[in-house]
């Protein structure tokens, strides 16, 4: 189950819904998408370049990148799915997104499963870690680890000492690692795994212009790989031209535009901290996760989640019921950082519902 399934609980309700269960930016995309739509659509009238050579270069130039490893999806779904194809055992960190376990079973990977550990921070806000009691043995029994950074559900960033052990322990014994960074630009002064792809290790970096850039209509992310060898043998596995027009000439204007970066990361920072304050003075909200993603986890104390979002939908609001992510359970929810009126009727109809 995703989020962002505004047609399956829309129709049945006959109502339009504010979709908190999905993450994509609520601002739209940068102004340059919206001005080239007429150039847009004329490069749609021929093929793309079947090698996407300027995308390429220029996805290359913003990661500041010495080489071009690069592999081109419809979608971070795609990439994150031919990534798992390489892999035999695969050690997936959890709660996490469904998409990496599904990938798996297609392709028969045996999954292992690896819990975060639920730690207070203050208050009623709580962090996810990782267990370093079991970690390390368990990834010791597989060739790979799949991780989100921020995680999702919750949001949760691993600090540069976690990363580095994590990078060396992948390089000691020969592991590949598949690092899922698709809400990494709504994070603030955070270090990317993409610091990391100049090293001797087997590391693939997802990313995508989905969430951050308000395009989950696009279809477009990318994964960065440490090695030629890597991004060679995911290609072969692709049809010729998966990417379209629209998704190679917006990709290009999205990651141009800084001033639609920054403040973009302002914005979602500043609502961020504002929608989890007033949340955790909800007296039947037992948790609130601290996020750097444009999400938050959340745990409820006496009203079940998949009851809370009947409730909401009747009200006009749809949330993520997160009782079918491995290690959370029934009293779970996510809801997205939204717009200051959408984030305040939501608190409202929440109030009006639990207290």
């Amino acid at each position: 189950m995703h989020g962002g399934d505004i047609y399956s609980n829309e129709h049945p309700s006959g109502r339009n819904l504010i979709d908190f269960s999905s993450n994509s930016n609520p601002y739209g995309p940068p102004d340059g998408v919206k001005n080239n739509l007429n150039l847009a659509l004329e490069h749609a009238q021929k093929y793309p370049d079947i090698e996407y050579r300027l995308l390429k270069e220029e996805i290359r130039k913003y990661h500041e990148l010495k080489k071009s490893n690069l592999i081109l999806g419809n979608g971070a779904g795609e990439v994150i799915d031919l990534a798992v194809k390489r892999v035999k055992l695969l050690l997936i960190l959890n709660p996490a997104y469904s998409e990496y376990e599904e990938s798996a079973k297609r392709y028969g990977v045996k999954v292992f499963h690896s819990k975060y550990k639920h730690c207070i921070v203050e208050d009623k806000r709580y962090g996810l870690e990782i267990n370093e009691e079991d970690f390390w043995d368990e990834f010791s029994l597989v060739d790979a680890l799949a991780l989100a950074h921020p995680n999702n559900p919750d949001g949760n960033v691993l600090d540069l000492n976690k990363m580095r052990k994590i990078i060396d322990f992948a390089k000691k014994n020969k592991k590949k690692i598949i690092v899922d960074e698709t809400f990494f630009d709504y994070t603030n002064n955070q270090l990317s795994f993409v610091s990391f792809l100049e090293e001797d290790v087997d590391l693939i970096v997802i990313k995508a212009i989905t969430k951050f850039y308000g395009l989950p209509g696009i279809r477009f992310g990318y994964g960065l790989c440490s090695k030629e060898n890597i991004s060679e043998e995911i290609i072969k596995y692709q049809r010729p031209w998966n990417i379209n027009a629209f998704a190679d000439k917006f990709t290009i204007i999205c990651l141009n535009d800084n001033e639609y970066k920054t403040r973009m990361n302002n914005i979602n920072k500043k609502e961020r901290g504002w929608l989890t304050n007033e949340l955790t003075k909800l007296n039947t909200v037992k948790r609130v996760y601290c996020s750097q993603g444009n999400y938050i986890l959340l745990m409820l104390k006496n009203m079940k989640a998949s009851d809370l979002k009947t409730k909401l939908i009747e009200r006009g609001i749809l949330i993520r019921n997160c009782d079918n992510y491995m290690g959370l359970n029934e009293y779970f929810i996510r809801v997205a950082v939204k717009k200051r009126e959408d984030n305040f009727k939501l608190l409202e109809e929440m109030k009006n519902l639990l207290q």
